[in-house]
């Protein structure tokens, strides 16, 4: 539905020693166009606009010009191309002794094309200098001269660059006839988030804006195993957010026992947000819809789980 395209990628791994090893990644890659951005029906707004075009070819000062309400439709686009992007990977891990393992990884990725929209403005702004509309885009006139409508509908427009590391270490700790335990320690930090939406608006760095994500999530496990049963423990992280009204850290707790059955199957039970947390989740922020896609919003959640083998 919207082309081709080629994604290349290289990679590298070097060990120059049993106990560590180093990796570095190069690639390229795509997301192509969803059906809604493509085929969504248009919709009618009337924005409000000043159209500097105009004014100047009727001899109206730009002190002068009027501001007033335009006709703008905004839907999907079929003229989209994919959105593309660029990726540098560089990492190490690290076993000092056995069964103690770390790893460390860097990303820097960079994409370009986003799927967005440039707004009524910025489009009569394209006009005034001489600038080409993308494709299915355009600000329309009638003879006059006046503003029929504009179309202002997704178009491939914004940027965005992305910088973080991640962070892991895990054991496992032989107890003997006590069984094995088996923590686990995943961190995941960004660095860096910097968002264009469009060429007239500037970059900015969005790190830890709740509708971008938190700049700090990291997970923590443990496993029990002993004969045959496995207990589980998992404690889940997100970090504070910036909205309106800033949004503080959540903590999650999951607690799952499992038993390998002679009939080979396996039962499992266990609680989800065991403690039963409420998610920090503020109305008041311009669009809390975001935030569920962070927080679970169904309390404690217990389960059962039948699993048979034949």
């Amino acid at each position: 539905d919207f082309g081709s395209e080629t994604s290349p990628q290289l990679k590298a791994r070097w060990q120059p020693m049993d106990s560590l090893m180093l990796r570095a990644s190069w690639g390229q890659g795509f997301r192509a166009p969803s059906l809604s951005n493509l085929y969504g029906a248009r919709a009618f707004s009337a924005e409000t606009v000043t159209d500097w075009v105009f004014c100047r070819d009727n001899g109206i000062p730009d002190a002068d010009c009027p501001s007033g309400q335009e006709d703008t439709y905004r839907g999907g686009n079929p003229e989209l191309d994919a959105e593309t992007s660029e990726s540098w990977n560089l990492g190490a891990v690290f076993e000092p002794i056995d069964d103690l393992v770390f790893e460390l990884d860097y990303y820097d990725i960079e994409l370009e094309d986003v799927v967005g929209l440039i707004g009524a403005q910025n489009l009569i702004n394209m006009e005034l200098d001489g600038d080409q509309f993308p494709a299915g885009l355009g600000v329309f006139r009638n003879p006059t001269g006046r503003i029929d409508y504009i179309e202002d509908s997704w178009t491939n427009v914004a940027k965005r660059a992305v910088e973080g590391i991640d962070f892991t270490v895990g054991y496992l700790w032989d107890t003997g006839e006590w069984g094995s335990l088996a923590p686990k320690l995943v961190w995941a930090h960004t660095l860096s988030y910097d968002f264009q939406s469009s060429p007239f608006n500037p970059s900015e760095d969005v790190a830890g804006q709740y509708n971008f994500g938190p700049e700090d999530r990291a997970q923590f496990t443990l496993a029990w195993n002993i004969s045959d049963f496995t207990v589980g423990w998992r404690t889940d992280y997100i970090g504070k957010m910036d909205a309106v009204y800033n949004l503080p850290s959540y903590t999650e707790h999951t607690l799952t026992v499992a038993w390998e059955a002679p009939w080979d199957a396996t039962i499992q039970a266990g609680a989800r947000n065991l403690f039963d947390e409420e998610p920090p989740i503020d109305v008041r922020v311009d669009d809390a819809s975001n935030l569920y896609y962070f927080y679970p919003i169904d309390g404690r959640v217990l389960m059962l789980n039948y699993t048979q083998r034949f």
